[in-house]
């Protein structure tokens, strides 16, 4: 059998590193071998000092302002550990890491004592044991973390659990079931004495137990036979709990096993059958909860994935809607490159307008004596007046009525410039108008059509981070049917 592990926490005294180092040796050693430690009773103490500042200083740090100042005190523990003959230093430093790590204790001295124990028959019976020197400051907090509310027996029975893990040891009997507490090593050869004085005597009182307890257990035997249930009391039984169970939304894989049960029917107790048919129905019932758990998670993926879709088609009819918007925009470039390929065929036709038709008349008598009255006067001027070419009325009114009029050629002229004046006026006017009104839908169109492209690679992004997220949930889905 293996040596039973065993760790036991005691307010650390003044002396304990001396103890430890064997600076102040104990009266009870039984060998001058057998003591090494990891550090001295000096460099211990200095270490010890030092744990506690830093502690100090991070509770004074962290601490909020309302929080009254650093008052804690049985911070200080000494820890003896039961251990192997060939355990090593090494293995209660990987102990001490444990403790800092998952408790916050900080370790500032080991010692491995092989020099204590007992004589018996001239035999030397060494108990193997080993001293750790702890600060329960946390050392980023500063609090103590031995408190009643941390360390209780439950977290002290997992710590018995963790050493015997960790030293590779069997873990000793529960102290609750044992009954045993824990002796100082210096007690420790006192007992045996005792022990062997009364050993006799136990022996003797030993075998009367025992005897006793053969009896007990006998009769405890031949009372729990007759309190066993028979295979057809126990079939009854399992068939009541069956109809009991019905209508309950049970799986058929339960009363499937509640038949099996009641086949392979065998004498026992009414407490150990109701253990068992309770257990298998908690059992299906978490099962249960479980797959309807599932389902809703299943149904609210689904009904996501149905959204997704939804919204999916929403994309491709507004891409759609856009692609058509922009065939439309190509269509109305088209249609106004058309416009102004016939606005240029207009421009030349321009030349053969009534003004051009009236210049050529003009040059035509240009050089006549065509124009040698008032009469053909009039009638040229009425010509240009037609067209809005001169104000004819007020002409009549100034220029025909004065006694002399000048000479054809002068009015000819005149009328020349005016004609050639007004026909290019006409001419820009309306290539301005048209031009500008060209640049202005052009500009429109560039705007309606960037906008168009924005719009469409916001819903193509949209999209993409959508496919990612339902990729995403599908990942999760299929983790959880797995």
């Amino acid at each position: 059998m293996s040596a039973i592990s065993s760790i036991n926490f005691k307010k650390s005294n003044a002396i304990q590193t001396r103890h430890n180092d064997r600076d102040l040796p104990p009266s009870y050693l039984i060998s001058d071998i057998g003591c090494e430690v990891n550090r001295t009773h000096k460099e211990a103490l200095k270490l010890r000092n030092e744990i506690i500042e830093n502690a100090i200083n991070a509770y004074n740090k962290n601490k909020s302002p309302k929080a009254p100042n650093f008052k804690a005190k049985s911070y200080e523990w000494s820890a003896v550990v039961n251990i192997k003959p060939d355990t090593t230093m090494q293995d209660l430093e990987r102990l001490a890491k444990h403790f800092e790590t998952k408790y916050g204790f900080q370790c500032y001295q080991i010692a491995i004592h092989r020099d204590e124990g007992y004589i018996e028959n001239g035999e030397k019976h060494i108990n193997h044991h080993a001293h750790l020197e702890f600060i329960t400051l946390d050392k980023q907090t500063g609090k103590n973390m031995y408190r009643r509310e941390l360390i209780n027996p439950k977290i002290l029975r997992q710590i018995q659990t963790e050493v015997a893990e960790i030293l590779g040891m069997e873990r000793g009997i529960d102290k609750r079931i044992s009954k045993r507490e824990r002796v100082e090593p210096r007690k420790y050869a006192q007992m045996k004495e005792a022990e062997r004085k009364e050993q006799a005597k136990l022996k003797a009182e030993h075998k009367q137990e025992l005897e006793s307890k053969e009896a007990e257990l006998k009769f405890k035997d031949t009372k729990l036979e007759q309190e066993k249930l028979s295979s057809k009391e126990i079939k009854a039984y399992i068939e009541q709990f069956r109809k009991d169970c019905t209508g309950k939304d049970l799986p058929k894989e339960f009363f499937r096993d509640i038949s099996n049960l009641k086949k392979q029917a065998e004498p026992t107790t009414k407490e150990f059958l109701d253990d068992t048919l309770n257990s298998l129905l908690q059992n299906y019932l978490k099962e249960k909860e479980k797959n309807i758990e599932l389902e809703t998670k299943n149904k609210e993926i689904e009904t996501e994935i149905l959204s997704k879709q939804e919204l999916e088609i929403e994309f491709q009819n507004i891409i759609k809607r856009h692609e058509a918007e922009i065939e439309k925009l190509k269509q109305q470039k088209s249609e106004l490159e058309a416009k102004l390929k016939e606005f240029n065929l207009e421009q030349e036709q321009k030349e053969k307008s009534p003004a051009q038709i009236d210049l050529n008349f003009i040059n035509k008598i240009e050089n006549t004596r065509f124009m040698d009255n008032k009469d053909d006067i009039y009638s040229l001027y009425s010509t240009l007046g037609k067209y809005g070419l001169i104000d004819q009325q007020k002409y009549l009114e100034t220029k025909l009525r004065e006694p002399k009029i000048s000479t054809p050629q002068d009015y000819i002229r005149d009328v020349k410039e005016k004609i050639l004046s007004t026909i290019e006026q006409d001419k820009n006017k309306a290539i301005d108008t048209e031009l500008n009104k060209l640049i202005q839908e052009n500009k429109e169109l560039r705007e309606e059509n960037a906008e168009l492209i924005r719009q469409n690679n916001f819903y193509k992004s949209s999209r993409s981070n959508k496919n990612q997220q339902q990729q995403n949930k599908q990942s999760q889905q299929h983790g959880l049917s797995r």
